[in-house]
């Protein structure tokens, strides 16, 4: 199986997806960046219950430039509070139609916050638990017993795990990556995430280089991306190679060299058209 399903959302290295990280820091701010995704403005909403259902209702019906909704928990001011965190997921998932997939990212990978293993555990699995995310992001670095427990409870409720692991000091050797996709698919996560910060174009083939050798052999799928300038092209054509999804845009970025959705879509429209895949929209 080289396939990943996020609330009728296929992950497949035959057609690359988008995803569109949120980085809300209050409630409002939430609502606002889930409105946006569809070109919705929060003072157009007028109370409905779901912002997608327009029948009846003044406004436009939005038009979605990607595929599923990265909720960066840990730039929410109150991330360290399982209830209010299950709140929000909740108002998200009233707000968005699109796939949810919840990241608390970590300090030392890349994120706003830090919290202790036991916290993070719990954290995760009572959003797992909550039915409102369609996938859980769970940093390698945790070790095989946090993700196992985090997997059990995502898988309990219908949800995927990716397994993921950020390096900003450069990029590995391509062996060296594909050793760590190869450990979060013996870990049992559903779709494996690896991204990196190159300090030239060689960095990112090497890189790309390892998307395709680790496409070729794993049996899940795989997102890959090189950070910054120097990584654009694996972003924009990274399907390619083999990653199933690439991040991009509305709004903020989370992660450097991240390009806007909008720009990216005709972009890999037309990559796709090219590279003969009939099946991607």
């Amino acid at each position: 199986m080289t396939f990943a399903n996020l609330d009728g959302v296929t992950l497949s290295k035959e057609c690359p997806k988008i995803i569109t990280p949120i980085t809300p820091r209050t409630l409002e701010d939430l609502e606002k960046q889930a409105l946006e995704l569809g070109g919705q403005k929060l003072e157009d909403y007028k109370g409905r219950e779901l912002a997608w259902d327009t029948n009846d209702q003044e406004g436009s019906a939005p038009t979605f430039i990607s595929d599923i909704v990265e909720w960066r928990i840990d730039c929410y001011d109150y991330a360290l509070d399982p209830g209010a965190i299950t709140h929000a997921a909740a108002i998200l998932r009233a707000r968005t139609p699109l796939p949810i997939l919840a990241t608390f990212r970590t300090t030392p990978e890349g994120g706003e916050k830090d919290m202790a293993t036991g916290q993070y555990i719990r954290l995760l699995t009572t959003l797992a638990n909550s039915g409102s995310v369609a996938g859980i992001d769970v940093e390698l670095s945790r070790g095989r017993e946090v993700i196992a427990t985090i997997l059990q409870a995502a898988h309990s409720a219908g949800s995927s795990v990716v397994a993921s692991a950020h390096d900003f000091s450069g990029t590995p050797s391509s062996r060296a990556i594909v050793d760590t996709l190869t450990a979060m698919e013996d870990s049992g996560a559903d779709i494996a995430k690896f991204v990196c910060m190159p300090k030239d174009p060689g960095d990112t083939l090497k890189l790309l280089q390892a998307t395709w050798d680790a496409s070729q052999k794993l049996e899940i799928p795989i997102i890959t991306a090189a950070m910054g300038p120097m990584g654009t092209i694996s972003r924009v054509a990274g399907g390619l190679f083999g990653s199933s999804a690439t991040f991009a845009t509305v709004g903020a970025a989370s992660a450097p060299g991240q390009v806007p959705a909008a720009d990216l879509k005709p972009v890999m429209t037309t990559i796709n058209k090219w590279a003969g895949r009939t099946g991607c929209q």
